[in-house]
């Protein structure tokens, strides 16, 4: 959970059950702008759109976010 302005900080984004392009363009425009800059991984739970930048899609089940939490998943590592 950061501000609007953290994204430009950011080392890794996890995108849970939400689709930025569609639900919040300003939003998803920042996290694109921030990916072209340092091509930070970004890893999605949920559906698998085109957000306009590339991103590695985990799946769609909500134990994935267990999974990163504990480490069990390859993602964890990224974040």
């Amino acid at each position: 959970n950061s501000t609007l302005a953290g994204i430009d900080d950011a080392d890794a984004l996890l995108i849970i059950g939400s689709n930025p392009r569609v639900e919040a363009a300003v939003l998803n425009a920042r996290i694109r702008r921030n990916w072209l800059a340092t091509l930070m991984p970004i890893g999605v739970i949920g559906e698998n759109a085109d957000l306009t930048y590339t991103k590695q899609w985990l799946g769609d089940e909500a134990s994935l976010v267990d999974d990163i939490l504990s480490g069990e998943n390859k993602f964890a590592a990224k974040l």
